[in-house]
């Protein structure tokens, strides 16, 4: 299986185009055009290009293919809606995977593994096939339904009543709920301007009068843990306002989220929590990137040195982390307080999304902005700020 994968990634990698024979052939293709599947295709097109990839390429593969209904019922077991599971690439690369197996294997080999395990093509996984009362059941609960058996010239389709999802997924899939919006994504600007007149305040950057091309980010990979940090956060849109920041006003903070020899903790502020931070302060994004300063200062108060896991941040509960922001007096640090099973930082900024692996770090979502106190203060002498806010 593993091994099927590393082809793959090695014939994207010489720039091989498949061809296929003719509309409706291969297992995209049915999948493309079957009303359906329509949900199932548009994931496939948001997930990571590997998936669509493999279910073009010759295969042969199986396909438990979910229906449109299967979709909205997996967001709503989780209090989501469709459009905020398809907006989570990561999670659609690996529920798509998991849904694929090497090799063709039929509806009466499924049932002849009745009590199995089946490994698909996500890696360190599996399912188990049974069968209950003449009903052909994946992980004991969710049904192989008519149509199946549907021959393309790279393997078969099953069609499956709901999508069914690893233990290993739970979490992702329970984050779904507290997702901020996805249909705000900014636009970044075509200029390449360097707006940043701002001081070296940490030795990693934040004075470069060098402009930043996000074209030198890598936004592609089979799964979001193979990108660097500034890689997950250039790749996916919840992080577009993020994106926007680093390129046009902190590109120093961009290369060294991108520096592949790199051990950092990145909290990353979602759209969302932007949004929070711009109507508090009663101005817009545009506003926020003609003060790159301050801009600078938020983005290096995000970052840790070194590594830290969420259960290593929670052995921190009572006690303060360091950042790499230095004020020019001392280092500012982050409040950490455990309040159930959440994660705090400075009393009202939470962890959402946690151990978001990169190759040069970790990444925690958030959902509001940290302020270092040295930025608090300069938006207080703005009078932007009230003294008594948190």
């Amino acid at each position: 299986m593993r091994r099927f994968i590393g082809l793959i990634i090695l014939i994207l990698s010489l720039g091989v185009v498949s061809t296929t024979a003719q509309v409706g052939n291969t297992i995209a293709e049915i999948v493309a055009f079957t009303p359906r599947y329509s949900t199932l295709w548009q994931a496939v097109q948001l997930a990571d290009p590997i998936v669509e990839e493999t279910l073009s390429e010759d295969g042969p593969l199986t396909l438990l293919a979910p229906t449109n209904q299967a979709f909205i019922n997996l967001a709503a077991a989780f209090d989501a809606d469709l459009d905020t599971l398809l907006a989570d690439r990561d999670l659609l690369t690996q529920l798509l995977l998991y849904h694929i197996v090497d090799g063709r294997v039929t509806y009466q080999d499924l049932v002849e593994q009745d009590g199995q395990l089946i490994n698909p093509l996500l890696p360190d996984t599996a399912f188990r096939v049974s069968v209950q009362n003449g009903e052909l059941r994946l992980n004991d609960v969710v049904r192989v339904v008519n149509p199946y058996d549907l021959q393309a010239t790279n393997g078969i389709i099953h069609t499956v009543r709901d999508m069914i999802y690893p233990f290993e997924l739970q979490a992702q899939l329970e984050a779904l709920a507290d997702a901020p919006s996805p249909t705000r994504t900014p636009t970044p600007s075509d200029s390449t301007d360097d707006n940043s007149d701002t001081n070296d305040t940490d030795g990693m950057g934040g004075g470069s009068t060098q402009a930043f091309d996000r074209s030198e980010v890598e936004t592609v990979a089979t799964f979001p843990s193979q990108l660097t940090l500034a890689g997950r956060i250039f790749g996916d849109p919840r992080y577009s306002t993020l994106a926007l920041i680093l390129e046009e006003a902190a590109p120093d903070y961009a290369r060294a989220l991108n520096a592949p020899d790199a051990a950092l903790t990145l909290f990353a502020p979602t759209n969302g929590a932007f949004d929070n931070l711009f109507y508090t302060l009663g101005i817009d994004l545009d506003n926020a990137l003609d003060n790159p300063e301050l801009l600078n200062w938020i983005i290096a108060y995000h970052v840790v040195d070194g590594v830290l896991t969420a259960e290593e941040i929670a052995d921190f509960d009572g006690d303060t982390l360091q950042t790499i922001f230095d004020n020019g007096d001392f280092v500012e640090s982050i409040r950490v307080a455990v309040v159930g099973r959440r994660i705090t930082l400075n009393e009202v900024v939470q962890i959402k999304s946690s151990d978001l692996g990169a190759t040069n770090g970790i990444m925690h979502s958030v959902d509001n902005v940290l302020i270092p106190q040295a930025a608090i203060d300069a938006l207080i002498e703005a009078g932007l700020w009230e003294a008594d806010e948190p």
